[in-house]
């Protein structure tokens, strides 16, 4: 049980379970494993997901989101360590009314959550990324199961009820949606001062300008 593993570590448990950053190494270095083997032997996947997902952009801005994701997995350790903090902080605030657990000892409970989720998520794409059909619609229900499974060991730490469970979660949404978009306006700004945005810019303007030949010549032979 998730919450027998978390209590016992927090309380001094220390010999029964495995140290909660030895594990979230353990969860990291297989989520590496799996990042180079797609990216090494299996680029195809990827495009495969990129095409799918975007298939109303023009060639510049998909080859942009391509290389947008290719970096994402590159740098999955890193952006894995810099997000349990974050995820910490969230739930310290989450369960502002149950001080049962410090700041702390929400880092604990949240290594060991997201690595047992990422586990579980990687070993999903173990087993389709040889299918991209399947492997991308692997990714879209991955981003369900790890919200199930993170419910899951919240109502057992904190012996939620139904109901509890769901404000929590609505809270934890709303607060995460409104983290993410200031992160998204302040990159958004970095890329317009670093001019990082000039070729998705002019891809648009490319677009719309073929469109409006495209109107043209439809009404002019209609």
């Amino acid at each position: 049980m998730p919450e027998q593993v978390i209590n016992g570590y927090i309380i001094g448990v220390r010999k029964r379970y495995i140290h909660a950053f030895g594990y979230f190494t353990i969860a990291v270095t297989f989520s590496g494993i799996f990042y180079f083997m797609i990216l090494k032997f299996f680029p195809e996947t990827l495009e495969f997901t990129a095409n799918i997902s975007n298939q109303e952009m023009t060639p510049e801005q998909l080859e942009m989101t391509k290389d947008f994701q290719r970096a994402a997995f590159e740098y999955q350790s890193f952006m894995t360590f810099a997000s349990i903090p974050l995820l910490a902080l969230f739930s310290w605030i989450v369960f502002f009314n149950k001080r049962k657990y410090n700041y702390a000892e929400h880092l604990v409970l949240n290594l060991y959550t997201f690595s047992q989720a990422s586990i579980i998520t990687i070993s999903l794409y173990f087993l389709t990324f040889w299918n991209p059909t399947l492997f991308t619609a692997i990714t879209i229900l991955v981003i369900f199961i790890q919200i199930a499974y993170y419910c899951y060991v919240l109502k057992r730490v904190f012996n939620l009820t139904i109901g509890q469970l769901f404000i929590k979660l609505i809270f934890f949404l709303a607060l995460f949606s409104v983290v993410i978009s200031i992160i998204i306006v302040v990159f958004t700004v970095l890329l317009f001062l670093s001019g990082g945005m000039d070729e998705v810019i002019e891809a648009e303007k490319a677009k719309r300008g073929i469109s409006y030949i495209a109107s043209s010549v439809i009404n002019w032979t209609s």
